[in-house]
């Protein structure tokens, strides 16, 4: 079942010129519920617009000329305050900063469960979980200005977490994080959509660690979707990726077939998978 449909989703912002093309144009993406799914472009491709017209920051807060329907678990997000959609729809964006403003960690991921209105062993168990999930629970008193960069990124993510929604966006929240902190997130976030089914929406510049997660990989471009599908499926062609950069172990797989022809490029989603079929192809 959906949890995620988008059709004919074209928008320009309010500040746009008439010249300008809009920053999304004719979109229609689905996504169902429970999938891990990356979406992939460069800067100013169209993902942070996209993202945002699915918590309904896009048109309510933002404004601007939006045409076609995004539905979240079968709501209108037109229809619908972003507040209301809080409770479903989770997003972290990628400037951490923007996002604390709470004495403590342990009061930011607080804050927002307060909202939801549970009661203080409720509060007090999430935060609990959360920030032992999240590597931070030695920080509990900790100011947020005192975090380290990725730290900070860390309890962006505990925040929305916290909260349980069914969908949650991460916009290139793990860019600053270094590959080891990366790896620890991304795990987390296979651990929470198989316990808890959470559908889990990720924006990425170029594709790395996300993509052996994911089950479904969408590429957008000047506000176009140029494909979607399984990763797989799609890193098995190269001439999609003329204007992607495609990870770099898809790249060296493309390069090796031609010693190794039955090496196929899109089983390469991790560097383990990579060292076990260079290691059969070596001793065939």
């Amino acid at each position: 079942m959906a949890i995620i449909e988008v059709r004919g989703l074209s928008y320009r912002y309010p500040q746009a010129l008439d010249l300008q093309p809009p920053a999304l144009q004719e979109i229609d993406l689905t996504i169902e519920a429970g999938q891990i799914a990356v979406l992939a472009g460069a800067t100013g491709s169209g993902k942070t617009t996209l993202c945002l017209t699915l918590n309904g920051m896009i048109p309510h807060l933002v404004g601007g000329d939006l045409s076609g329907e995004v539905r979240i678990d079968g709501t209108d997000t037109s229809q619908i305050a972003p507040a209301d959609l809080a409770d479903v729809v989770g997003m972290v964006y990628q400037d951490a900063d923007s996002q604390l403003l709470s004495a403590s960690a342990a009061e930011e991921v607080a804050f927002g469960l307060e909202n939801l209105g549970l009661d203080r062993q409720e509060i007090s168990d999430r935060t609990s979980w959360v920030l032992d999930a999240v590597g931070l629970h030695d920080h509990w008193h900790v100011p947020p200005a005192q975090l380290s960069g990725g730290q900070k990124a860390r309890l962006t993510i505990a925040c929305a977490l916290a909260r349980r929604p069914r969908v949650l966006i991460l916009d290139e929240a793990l860019t600053s994080l270094d590959p080891a902190g990366r790896e620890a997130l991304l795990q987390l976030l296979r651990d929470i959509n198989r316990q808890q089914g959470t559908t889990v929406l990720m924006t990425v510049n170029k594709l790395d660690q996300e993509l052996a997660l994911a089950n479904r990989l969408i590429l957008i471009e000047s506000g176009r979707l140029l494909a979607q599908g399984e990763p797989r499926e799609l890193l098995s062609d190269p001439a999609l990726w003329s204007t992607f950069s495609a990870p770099t172990l898809v790249q060296l797989a493309w390069q090796l077939r031609k010693q190794l022809p039955a090496l196929q490029p899109a089983d390469w989603l991790d560097v383990a998978q990579a060292e076990r079929d260079l290691r059969g192809g070596l001793h065939a």
